[in-house]
């Protein structure tokens, strides 16, 4: 028999040799877990290995293990990466909370935390949970009790739980490091639930920001970003293919979200990827059930949402290029103002405030670097949106005698008016927003001078002479579109 050494080494030459021509996708595993192998983009030298044997849409195949198949519970006797395990480690990572405890941490995990978080199948971890003949796999357990006691309010965990989570992080993280786990997905997986521990106050090499990096390494070396929809001609199997694509899209929201907590990069790029956007399709159970529990409205709109923030980051990227992204700030910050100037939130009004101000801002600098003219064609409702917005704000605050807010909310109505003038060079439609913010300045301009503290702001041109609005002038027979409406622990967690 070899030796685990010389079968490691003969691994790649028996995936050239096997692998690569393969019809089916149990080509090395008949029934062992399948070890997966992404070949990477065109400049991977085992990409142009592959496409030299055999040209086609084909990035993941399976792969000869490199090492044997591990029992579920470790002990002493055995070795992992990182070589043997001491007897009290063993026995530690062969440790659960009580089995009432487990149920109850377990209830929680999917009450509370799946439905917003499907990162495993639901079907299929509680079959195994229930059979003890194919236990759901180690690593996974103890994330999932360690996501739940971090929320659970049970009797025993509430007034312990800081000792309670150290204890089943030790467990999760010490298997993660000794790589127990055979199965590349399940590392993503644990991970990110991992990444529910609090450890200290290091937010760099602990904690979420490092456990989410660890699952998005592991999730792009797998090839999760790449297509496996239909353009691909993976042999993968349908389940593995849903599976990937959920976790790639779960791994992205949390990685983005993460960056942009801490204003860090992050490690995914949006054109780094081409996964498609997820389907209800795709958050089945393993047996093709629908998952009930799974709030895939949730799910599929903050795959959007984050990518968007991934956007957001990078604008403010050291490198970025102003005239690559000015369309793109200013279009996300349509959307949120639309959103807040509708919500009666208590931080809603300075939310919008903010958005309209980047409009003008982003605007202005378009202006300068002499770039506005590559707005498109629905320019004018950004635009808009920030002279309503600045009006609006210009008649709250006279009304609440804050005349400084409202000169404020004057200055940027008249800042407004010189990018909205360029922009009616090219886009005719725009004129009639030119002559409607002229009269909301105008306008603007004879409600300040009623007040009782001089304006300290911009004096309105020579030419304005009308307060009120005149609609018929403004429109000159151009309909303007509708933007009214928005769019060590306690004995029990030893339990053998």
């Amino acid at each position: 028999m070899p030796s685990p050494q010389a079968s490691r080494d003969e691994t790649l030459n028996r995936f050239y040799e096997r692998g690569i021509g393969a019809r089916h996708w149990e080509v090395f595993h008949e029934t062992d877990p399948i070890r997966i192998v992404y070949v990477g983009d065109s400049t991977a030298n085992l990409h142009q290995l592959v496409q030299a044997e055999q040209p086609a849409n084909r990035l993941h195949f399976p792969f000869p293990a490199i090492k044997p198949l591990l029992p579920w519970k470790p002990d002493a006797n055995q070795t992992t990466s990182g070589g043997y395990l001491i007897g009290a480690v063993a026995q530690d990572l062969a440790s659960f909370p009580t089995r009432i405890v487990r149920d109850t941490l377990i209830a929680t995990y999917f009450e509370d935390i799946h439905p917003c978080y499907p990162v495993i199948d639901e079907e299929e971890f509680r079959r195994q949970y229930h059979d003890p003949n194919d236990p759901p796999p180690l690593i996974l357990f103890h994330a999932v009790l360690l996501a739940a006691a971090r929320i659970s309010d049970h009797p025993m965990i509430a007034p312990s739980r800081p000792t309670v989570t150290a204890t089943l992080f030790r467990r999760a993280k010490a298997l993660f490091e000794a790589r127990y786990e055979n199965d590349r997905v399940h590392l993503v997986q644990a991970a990110l639930l991992i990444a529910w521990h609090v450890e200290d106050s290091d937010t760099i090499s602990s904690n979420a920001y490092h456990w989410i990096g660890q699952a998005t390494r592991i999730a792009l070396g797998l090839g999760m970003h790449r297509d496996l929809t239909g353009r691909s001609t993976t042999l993968m199997p349908g389940f593995d293919r849903r599976h990937y694509r959920r976790l790639f899209w779960l791994v992205l929201q949390a990685e983005t979200m993460t960056a942009l907590e801490y204003g860090r990069p992050s490690m995914i790029r949006a054109e780094d990827y081409d996964q498609p956007p997820l389907t209800q399709s795709d958050l089945l159970n393993f047996d093709g059930s629908r998952d009930t529990i799974a709030c895939m409205e949730y799910v599929l709109l903050n795959s959007e949402l984050c990518e968007i923030a991934l956007a957001v980051l990078a604008l403010n990227a050291p490198r970025s290029r102003l005239d690559e992204s000015a369309n793109l700030r200013i279009s996300y910050s349509l959307v949120v103002l639309l959103l807040h100037r509708t919500t009666r939130s208590e931080d809603s009004p300075i939310i919008a405030s903010e958005a309209a101000s980047t409009v003008l801002v982003t605007f202005e600098a378009m202006l300068s670097a002499g770039t506005i003219r590559q707005c498109s064609y629905h320019c004018s409702t950004p635009l808009l949106a920030a002279g309503i917005h600045f009006f609006q704000d210009l008649k709250t605050a006279k009304t609440a005698t804050s005349l400084m807010r409202a000169n404020a909310a004057h200055g940027q109505l008249e800042r407004l008016l010189r990018p909205v003038e360029e922009l009616a060079k090219y886009w005719p439609h725009v004129e009639a927003l030119s002559k409607l913010c002229v009269s909301l300045f105008s306008r603007g301009t004879a409600m300040l001078s009623d007040a009782t503290v001089p304006l300290l702001g911009a004096q309105p041109p020579s030419d304005l002479t009308h307060a009120e609005i005149s609609w018929q002038d403004i429109m000159a027979g151009y309909q303007l579109p509708d933007l009214r409406h928005g769019l060590d622990t306690e004995e029990w967690m030893y339990s053998l």
